[in-house]
């Protein structure tokens, strides 16, 4: 379409050159003549260039801390691009996809260039945080609260069984109750250790024990961390205590050989 416009501009161009040219050998060259040649020349010169436009589709404008969003370039006589995504990261492929680390409102930016200019296409992205409420709280007695126990968060149940890869670590508040935030929206896995409390005999019996939902980016997710009750041993340290959790974690040691579902009904 394009081309059929400028092959008939030029023909325009050369036929009204062929005209003046003729004239010219018969009339003088007129002020009129000579603006029409020029106009005409105008014409022709704006019809080739090939400006460029962009243009670019976003899977998604409201994502969570760490949650990708896939850019797909849709510029026109684009030759180089370059993505700005408004967090100092800055990309030069066709089509990229991009996350952010922290919530907030970005501003992405496309710069397409092209043979005879450039062209520039944004739109805003919001960015949420994620928020993560954990009440810890005993399995045998229901509603019991459980304060100042540790609690970690891991992004894999491998990582829970290995305590690699720790993403956040908190203490219980007096209530029992511990938040986190700048959580990916996905799920993640608990780890609860006090000193008398853990949850690693229930994990054993059942991972939703210690499986959170998948997270939802914006919202205050609540997860209950169900532990069991260890009473302390006469004369045992602090420290000989964090070994034999621990002990308990890794060979699935527990003092007491019933089910978390038998004691349960025992109560």
């Amino acid at each position: 379409m394009r081309e059929s416009v400028i092959s008939n501009l030029k023909m325009s161009f050369g036929t009204l050159f062929g005209f003046l040219f003729e004239n010219y050998k018969t009339k003088p060259v007129t002020m009129k003549r000579f603006a029409l040649l020029f106009l005409a020349f105008q014409i022709v010169l704006v019809s080739c260039r090939r400006e460029p436009i962009a243009d670019f589709y976003a899977s998604a404008t409201e994502v969570g801390v760490g949650e990708s969003i896939l850019f797909t370039n849709r510029s026109i006589d684009g030759i180089d691009y370059e993505w700005d995504f408004g967090d100092g990261y800055i990309s030069t492929n066709y089509n990229v996809s991009h996350s952010w680390e922290e919530s907030g409102s970005y501003l992405v930016k496309l710069t397409a260039f092209g043979k005879d200019g450039f062209s520039v296409y944004s739109i805003n992205i919001t960015v949420l945080q994620t928020y993560l409420e954990i009440t810890v709280e005993e399995y045998y007695e229901p509603f019991y609260l459980v304060p100042d126990v540790s609690v970690r968060v891991y992004p894999s149940i491998k990582d829970w069984e290995d305590e690699t890869n720790l993403f956040a670590e908190g203490t219980t508040n007096a209530n029992g109750v511990v938040v986190f935030e700048g959580l990916f929206p996905k799920r993640y896995y608990i780890d609860v250790y006090g000193p008398f409390h853990d949850n690693y005999q229930l994990a054993e019996e059942d991972a939703g024990f210690i499986e959170t939902q998948v997270l939802k980016p914006g919202f205050y997710n609540e997860f209950t961390a169900l532990v069991d009750y260890y009473p302390p041993p006469a004369g045992r340290s602090s420290n000989n205590t964090k070994i034999l959790k621990q002990m308990q974690k890794t060979l699935k040691i527990t003092t007491d050989p019933r089910s978390a579902k038998e004691r349960l009904m025992v109560k």
